[in-house]
């Protein structure tokens, strides 16, 4: 989000629920962003990419596409 969208963004939440409404959405943005920060830097060498590294290893699916997906069991 740019400078200017998140200008527009405050004057709107402002207009809408007051300066308390403006203060909540502010303290709750601060804390999103730095448990964001915290998460992301204690999950390893960083990328930002939303994967997750355990022991090396990549944690949950990297499907790029239909080809990716598992294929079905035959016989049942």
């Amino acid at each position: 989000m740019i400078p200017k969208h998140f200008g527009i963004l405050l004057l709107f939440i402002s207009l809408t629920m007051g300066t308390i409404g403006l203060g909540l959405f502010v303290f709750f943005l601060s804390a999103y962003n730095i448990y964001q920060r915290q998460s992301s830097s204690s999950s390893g060498s960083g990328g930002g990419s939303g994967s997750r590294w355990k022991d090396g290893k990549a944690l949950g699916a990297n499907i790029k596409g239909v080809g990716d997906l598992p294929k079905p069991k035959s016989g049942g």
